[in-house]
């Protein structure tokens, strides 16, 4: 009996991802922008006298990412740049000095902070141009704005072949309701006449990122299981949020040359892995056999799977339907 399985995953994928070199660009005669190899969160110890200050271009970044902020700067004259911050809002990871090429005596150069931003919000980064007696004869203020990309919204539909009214037989899922939200399940009959078989149609709401299952098993009116059905979507919330999907199909065996064949378009979907799993150690013990796809971009991609015996044509038929959008 062909059995023809079809999921369709929905990604509306909300991605706002900046990687900022936030150098700064003074608007002022105080163009001397920089930074020292002393930064402190707080300079509470320098003199204040006769300061510029300089607004400096406005800096959006995402939660999590690194971004920079560069300053001229010459070593030779002793002065140096020193930063103050929220620390509950960023993160000083590094700061190196950069000398302007061809690098010569008495030269200049760029300080150049690297800052993670670790809390969603706004704040300012001050730096204070320090003289070598200590005191501060300019600032460069930075205005840092911090967003945080909108959880990727998910779904996927599973429609499952072997539902019937007259036999009794059904499908039944089995989730984990802080994962995945049951929005429909409806049963859809092949054909008018009575007793057509019929196709079961589940449809799934991604609640979070993450690794979501869902397991599916056709059950008679009484007894156990007569066959089991996986389907498993994970969402990895990064700069660019990834969708990837898991197929597991019983049927394979060794000890009978049996094995699932995909097929699908490789500018859609790239196949990460193909392994099978016995489901017991004795020999001949049947198997399962499961795919995991990345989506490589928005739009519907199909893989199918034919259950195919040592020789001859398919003897079931599967196919798995994803749409990013």
């Amino acid at each position: 009996m062909n059995r023809n399985i079809t999921v369709v995953a929905i990604a509306a994928l909300l991605v706002a991802a900046i990687c900022i070199a936030g150098c700064t660009s003074p608007s002022t005669s105080s163009s001397n922008q920089t930074t020292t190899a002393n930064a402190t969160q707080n300079a509470t110890s320098n003199v204040t006298q006769n300061v510029t200050s300089t607004v400096a271009a406005p800096v959006s970044v995402q939660l999590g990412q690194n971004f920079t902020l560069q300053l001229q700067s010459n070593p030779s004259t002793g002065y140096q740049w020193q930063p103050s911050f929220d620390a509950s809002m960023v993160s000083l990871k590094n700061q190196t000095y950069v000398a302007d090429q061809p690098a010569t005596t008495g030269s200049g150069g760029k300080d150049v902070f690297t800052f993670q931003a670790v809390s969603v919000g706004s704040t300012t980064i001050t730096f204070d141009h320090i003289s070598p007696s200590g005191t501060v004869t300019d600032q460069t203020v930075n205005y840092v704005t911090v967003t945080q990309t909108a959880t990727p919204q998910v779904a996927f539909t599973v429609s499952l072949p072997g539902a019937s009214g007259s036999t009794g037989y059904s499908w039944q899922p089995t989730y984990d309701t802080s994962s995945l939200n049951l929005k429909s399940n409806t049963v859809e009959p092949s054909g008018s006449q009575i007793g057509a078989p019929a196709t079961q149609v589940f449809t799934f709401q991604v609640l979070n990122t993450g690794t979501a299952t869902a397991t599916f098993d056709l059950m008679p009116p009484s007894g156990s299981s007569t066959e089991r059905i996986t389907v498993t979507v994970t969402v990895t919330q990064t700069a660019t949020p990834q969708v990837a999907f898991t197929v597991s199909l019983p049927g394979a065996s060794g000890s009978t040359g049996y094995s699932w064949q995909p097929t699908y378009d490789t500018s859609s979907l790239n196949l990460k892995s193909n392994t099978v799993e016995p489901s017991g150690s004795q020999i001949g013990a049947p198997a399962t056999q499961v795919f995991t796809f990345q989506v490589l971009n928005t739009g519907t991609a199909t893989a199918t799977f034919d259950l195919m015996p040592p020789s001859g044509s398919s003897t079931e038929h599967i196919a798995v339907s994803i749409t990013v959008g």
